[in-house]
């Protein structure tokens, strides 16, 4: 039996139960009112549009995703829209797009599709704009048309050089699925199963900010926690796109479907399929807040379906592909896996692809032996997302490059609560040799491998989940001296392990989570990070109240707790020689170029230009950029009709960039007789060591 949203708001007629505990937490709800000035205000504070979705016609929100360049037209963009309708449903759809909210009225384009039965894909156009609104109508039969809220999503577009900036949401371990060992009613168990009832609960609290749900439904805490969460990116946050750090989805928890209402012995493929099916369809409707606003993106986690020693790991596949897809190995200039496991995209970069910030989203647990790691040593990317991380690195051309993955690979040597020596799994903030010297040869760990791959093409961190805390941990300086970060997001979820925190190695590797400014912070809270061209701010915002937590009073609600400040500083101009001397005989027509080598010697991107003072002297490239490497030029000569004797000249070499020192290259040519050269025994035509009119 389904709970209806009447029942739900009787059942919220406690109202303040979550925020008695101090009158502060009350007034704190009120920033989670949206502003009008929201690009979301029309979805959550109008009533003539279905919130989130029509649960008549379609088993979830709309879906965007894969935001990429046309490879037809570098000022187009691209983007996947996917419907998801309920069964037996047929409708004729309409999807209207506009650069701004007033223009759907005339939309710039404006697709049709009839008869649409199961799902609908297709492609949105975007261009110039800071954002894409786009609509969904829709009628079945011949009844009048209907709407769903107008949308509305940012297109990569970001201006670095104009003061544009970038905000990632992240979410981290919201463990929705431990609802199911708590027991309520039983008209709610089917809401509980299918989540529906964090779709009911994020409606309730749009509604009203303060609501909270009866105690009859409030065991329901980590659904509960969860929306308030989204609520609080819709109402107070503008993400560019959203990141999920793993653990949602409960296909890798077994141990929480019988709770679900799931059969949990003897089980078939057709048992595995079914649950897949059921829990990622449970994921779409749970996240239906997000998914028509930003790309909603998820690095699988161990408890997501797909780990390499999951029974269940072909059919959560499947079933992610269907109703959660996201970027493969196509869309994007980085490739990626074929399923989407693994993949990288930039936001901000030039139609090259160069510049802006670079995610590279991992999968930690679907390439490991077919066992879950009984050491340390047993985590692994596998050969193939090994080989393409390297190549992905090694590229080396955005202003920020940031990881995302579930947790390490390696960690200290137990269990989840140190207790259980038979098992590794994958816990702490261990990136480098010495964290792992104690117990085990660094060189074994994959990890460690990774942070040094990492520092030498100055990524900026590596961020995850797993450990349900927010914490900043500084890893070390890579190159140009940039500073390369872990980061632990934070969990929305209901519980902050405190037993965990006790453990000897959590002590060592986390610090004290105890005392009156805790070293690291509990739930329940979001993460967002902002990049501008010049610095990286990565904040914790709580945004729920729970009694489970180290947070002062179970956390006052839209408080940022903690940050983390990462300066990106301005280009520098750097050449590896500062002169360079050539030699050649009268009647040579070439000679043979020498190397000069331009780098960035600073933070962000440099491009540069070579001009040559003299007419001799010839450069190609003659443009380049740089985000940290060598970049290798070509310096020759044009020696014709210039008579014997010494010559002198200079490349002057210049940033676009304001601020940046040039820098001038001294470059001398001696032209010598016919002969003078073979006479020495020396090729003709080449650079010498020596300065000009010396013989190297």
């Amino acid at each position: 039996m389904s709970v209806s949203r009447r029942d739900f708001i009787r059942l919220g007629g406690s109202g303040l139960l979550l925020a008695a505990l101090d009158p502060r937490k009350i007034l704190a709800q009120d920033q989670f009112k949206p502003s009008p000035s929201s690009p979301f205000y029309e979805q959550l504070a109008s009533d003539e549009f279905p919130f989130p979705y029509d649960t008549a016609m379609f088993e979830a929100s709309e879906r965007i995703f894969n935001i990429r360049r046309s490879p037809d037209d570098p000022n187009v963009w691209l983007t996947d829209l996917n419907l998801i309708l309920k069964a037996g449903k047929r409708l004729d759809v309409k999807v209207l797009t506009a650069d701004r909210r007033e223009d759907l009225s005339h939309p710039r384009e404006s697709q049709s599709f009839l008869g649409v039965a199961g799902s609908l894909d297709t492609v949105l156009r975007g261009y110039d704009a800071p954002r894409l609104y786009y609509q969904v109508q829709y009628r079945e039969g011949q009844g009048a048309w209907k709407a769903l809220p107008p949308r509305t999503f940012k297109l990569p577009n970001v201006n670095w050089a104009n003061g544009g900036s970038i905000q990632v949401a992240f979410i981290g371990d919201d463990h929705n699925f431990d609802d199911a060992d708590y027991a309520i009613p039983d008209q709610y168990r089917t809401n509980k199963k299918t989540g529906d009832y964090v779709v009911e609960y994020l409606k309730n609290i749009v509604a009203n900010p303060q609501w909270a749900p009866d105690p009859s439904l409030g065991e329901l805490w980590n659904g509960f926690l969860l929306a308030k969460g989204i609520h609080r990116i819709l109402a107070s946050e503008d993400p560019d796109f959203f990141i999920h750090l793993g653990d949602t989805t409960g296909i890798g928890a077994p141990y929480k479907w019988k709770g679900l209402g799931f059969p949990t012995t003897n089980l078939t493929g057709q048992d595995y399929d079914f649950i897949s099916q059921i829990l990622w369809l449970r994921q779409r409707k749970i996240f239906s807040g997000l998914t028509p606003n930003m790309p909603t993106h998820l690095a699988l986690g161990n408890h997501d379906g797909e780990e390499a020693w999951n029974q269940a790991k072909p059919w959560a596949k499947k079933w992610r592909l269907k109703y959660f897809a996201g970027p493969t190995d196509a869309p994007y200039p980085e490739g990626g896996h074929p399923d989407g496991n693994y993949y990288a995209f930039s936001w901000g970069s030039d139609a090259n692809n160069k510049g802006g910030a670079q995610f590279i989203i991992l999968d930690v647990t679907g390439f490991c032996s077919p066992h879950e790691p009984q050491r340390v040593q047993d985590w692994t990317l596998g050969p193939e997302q090994n080989a393409w991380f390297e190549k992905v690195l090694a590229k080396n051309e955005h202003d920020w490059v940031y990881t995302c993955f579930h947790h390490v690979l390696g960690g200290w040597p137990t269990g989840a609560d140190e207790t259980n020596h038979n098992i590794n799994y994958g816990r702490g903030p261990l990136f480098v040799e010495s964290d792992y010297a104690d117990f085990i040869d660094p060189p074994l760990i994959e990890q460690v491998r990774l942070t040094n791959l990492a520092k030498q093409v100055g990524m900026r961190g590596f961020i995850y989940g797993h450990d349900h805390i927010f914490k900043i941990t500084k890893v070390g300086a890579g190159l140009n001296q940039k500073d390369l970060s872990g980061m632990a997001v934070g969990s929305t979820k209901r519980t902050g392990e405190e037993n965990w925190w006790r453990g000897d190695y959590w002590k060592k590797y986390y610090g004290n989570g105890f005392k009156a400014t805790p070293d690291f912070y509990g739930p329940s809270g979001i993460s967002r990070l902002t990049l501008s061209s010049a610095q990286a701010r990565m904040d914790y915002i709580c945004t729920g109240q729970t009694p489970n937590t180290n947070l002062a009073n179970g956390g006052f609600e839209g408080t940022v707790y903690a940050s983390a400040l990462t300066v990106n500083a301005a280009p520098a101009l750097k050449v590896e020689k500062t002169s360079l001397n050539f030699v050649t005989e009268a009647n040579d027509s070439f000679v043979v170029p020498a190397k000069l080598r331009v780098r960035n010697s600073a933070g962000r991107g440099l491009k540069f230009t070579l001009t040559p003072q003299q007419d001799w002297i010839h450069v190609s490239p003659n443009q380049g950029s740089s985000w940290g490497p060598w970049v290798d030029i070509a310096v020759s000569m044009k020696p014709q009709n210039l008579k014997l004797g010494t010559y002198k000249g200079t490349i002057r070499i210049e940033s676009t960039d304001s601020g940046v020192a040039p820098q001038t290259v001294q470059v001398g040519l001696t032209v010598v007789r016919n002969g003078t050269l073979k006479k020495q025994g020396l090729p003709s035509g080449r650079e010498t060591r020596g300065p000009a009119g010396r013989l190297g």
